[in-house]
């Protein structure tokens, strides 16, 4: 089955009501009637009729063909529902894989934000003094110069690692460190190399450079690829000179699989989460928040900002139509309004600014950003909504229909015979028809398994 996000939703195939009793008693009659016919015509002339064999032949055999043939129309009734109820299993097995799909998630453990604006998050939430206002700036970081031989990026890099130092260090433990620079050149590695062996970082990283022009990589490509385990962005966007484009930004993540986090016992505890997200075009944008939100990677009553940069005139505006229309209760933070011109690291900030709201105890974040001619949406939470348990189904495979019919017609052929024949003649036949029980028992769960799998193909065939 392969996963997307925009998937053919499925409704449940209705249980069908067993069969009406009258059909049962129609039934009856007409082989009771039909076989007390057949038994007065098939008579042996001179033989007396009142007696034990006659009524049994005229009563009780059409009365065990009656049974034989009821549990045959059970069994097909049996059948049809299995079918109904298994087609509604691969369904919702189907629509379990995929949100467990939807719900990959990202751990951010720890994070710092270097913005011209002091304490932006807590500013825009309304937790401390006033939402800053930049509109259009180009806003710089002031407060980083070169020093002591070391170039401004050097400095900026310092700023970013030393507040993250003792996450680094617990999860750093096992050499699988990887610095993620999405900055201007590939040269930044290099100091970056300078202020890891500066301050004393154990071991040495191994760095991913990415280009300022680059798509972000965690809006798709990060959640289809192994993760280390810890993953350190550092992404910056400083002005050279003559330049001014963009306000001056540098944000630090360290990122980790929260599954890994768990399974190693590190004792870290994740600042928030990142769930996956949706991207989409202008024209879709309400469709997709609708099914980014019917994954239900966070309950939508408990989403209570939303956070938005870099959107084109059309694609902020089309959010804003979404987020109504979906009826969250939220409050919109545009980042764009605060800080200025944004630049290739406010994705970053988006998701770090999320969490820290998170963290603060102010609900599940929506985050949009602008990510080629669209948007990006993700949820970011503190913590995790517990996974649903696997749908489950019956695993009985015999039916009870089956059962009654193929022993009624057995006794049926075995009263037949004690009728009509000889008594000596009698044997072969109980010998053979008790060694066909089991056979005609592993046929109906034989045919059973092949509409299984024969439904499940016809269903993955056409939804997967």
């Amino acid at each position: 089955m392969s996963l997307r996000w925009l998937i053919p939703e499925l409704a449940e195939q209705a249980e069908l009501p067993p069969p009406p009793i009258w059909q049962y008693g129609a039934l009856y009659l007409l082989i009771e009637l039909v076989g007390a016919g057949l038994v007065v015509l098939a008579w042996p002339k001179g033989q007396a009729t009142m007696t034990p064999a006659f009524w049994i032949a005229i009563v009780g055999l059409p009365a065990l063909l009656w049974g034989a043939a009821s549990g045959a129309v059970y069994w097909r009734y049996e059948e049809d529902r299995n079918q109904r109820a298994w087609w509604n299993l691969l369904g919702r097995v189907r629509s379990f894989r995929w949100r467990n799909w939807a719900h990959a998630r990202v751990a951010i453990v720890s994070s710092v934000v270097l913005t011209p604006e002091k304490g932006l998050a807590e500013r825009m939430l309304g937790l401390e003094g006033s939402a800053p206002t930049n509109p259009d700036k180009t806003l710089s970081l002031d407060q980083f110069g070169t020093s002591h031989g070391r170039n401004r990026l050097e400095e900026v890099f310092a700023g970013l690692l030393t507040p993250l130092r003792n996450d680094i260090d617990k999860l750093a433990r096992t050499n699988d460190v990887e610095v993620v620079l999405h900055v201007g050149s590939a040269d930044c590695s290099r100091d970056l190399v300078r202020v890891w062996k500066r301050l004393e970082f154990r071991g040495t990283p191994a760095v991913k450079w990415l280009a300022a022009d680059m798509e972000w990589p965690l809006a798709e490509r990060w959640f289809s690829e192994p993760m280390p385990s810890c993953r350190i962005v550092l992404a910056c966007q400083l002005r050279g000179e003559g330049e001014s484009e963009f306000s001056e930004v540098a944000v630090g993540l360290v990122l980790a699989n929260p599954s890994a986090l768990e399974a190693r016992r590190s004792g870290v505890k994740p600042q928030a989460v990142i769930f996956r997200p949706i991207v989409a075009e202008a024209d879709d944008i309400a469709q997709s928040l609708t099914t980014l939100l019917r994954a239900e990677q966070a309950a939508a009553s408990k989403i209570r900002h939303v956070w938005v940069s870099d959107l084109e005139k059309i694609c902020a505006r089309r959010t804003d139509a979404a987020v109504r229309e979906a009826k969250l209760d939220v409050s919109s933070h545009d980042v764009d309004r605060a800080l200025g011109k944004p630049g290739s690291a406010n994705p970053w900030l988006l998701q770090a600014a999320a969490a820290e709201a998170a963290q603060y105890g102010q609900g599940a974040q929506l985050v949009a950003t602008g990510f080629r001619n669209g948007v990006a949406l993700n949820i970011v939470a503190h913590g995790t909504e517990p996974s649903d348990a696997p749908p489950q189904g019956t695993n009985d495979v015999v039916s009870i229909g089956w059962l009654i019919a193929m022993t009624s017609l057995f006794v049926f052929i075995l009263v037949g015979a004690r009728v009509f024949m000889p008594s000596d003649k009698d044997g072969p036949l109980i010998t053979v028809l008790l060694a066909l029980c089991p056979l005609f028992v592993a046929l109906q769960v034989a045919i059973t398994l092949y509409l299984r799998r024969s439904t499940a193909r016809r269903f993955w065939q056409q939804f997967s």
